[in-house]
């Protein structure tokens, strides 16, 4: 049974929040000198992840990592529409999901087929931008949030009847 948080634990999170490294940017949050491509993203993600500290303080501090991932994701359902809103001509289906034991993965269904050995070159390509933002902004944040057993970032591709173009894991 979980107790409440007691107000040391309430106040660990404050902490956690307004102590976290963000800088202000007249475009956007930043965080070590990068502004975030999304600053709604890194909102979201970081009060999903204050919200489930918040909720999930039992005996000295302890959570479950399972719940912290849940409700990472949960708070990045939001982005997800706005992507696939602003790209619905490229994604007919944009899912964020959690992957036990510490994957957020991000699933992107492109409206038309795609030949897989085509695309692979240009997507290659795209695994150094996603590596850097995993490494240096959402790997950081999930481990701050509590997510410290194998945190991950999935960005899988698909074909609109279901196969596989391309996936990346940082």
């Amino acid at each position: 049974m979980r107790e409440a948080p007691s107000d040391d634990a309430k106040d660990g999170v404050e902490h956690l929040v307004d102590g976290f490294p963000i800088d202000e940017a007249d475009d956007g949050r930043s965080l070590g000198g990068e502004t975030l491509y999304d600053e709604g993203l890194y909102d979201k993600a970081l009060e999903a992840a204050a919200d489930a500290l918040a909720d999930g303080y039992v005996d000295e501090r302890a959570f479950d990592q399972a719940e912290v991932l849940v409700a990472m994701v949960a708070g990045l359902k939001d982005s997800a529409q706005r992507e696939l809103d602003a790209y619905s001509f490229v994604y007919s289906n944009v899912e964020v999901r959690a992957v036990a034991p510490g994957t957020i993965e991000w699933v992107y269904t492109v409206v038309g087929e795609i030949d897989p050995a085509v695309a692979t070159v240009e997507l290659d390509r795209l695994a150094a931008a996603l590596q850097e933002d995993c490494d240096s902004i959402q790997i950081p944040i999930m481990t701050m949030a509590g997510i410290t057993d194998e945190p991950a970032v999935r960005h899988t591709y698909l074909n609109p009847d279901g196969t596989e173009i391309w996936s990346h894991t940082c």
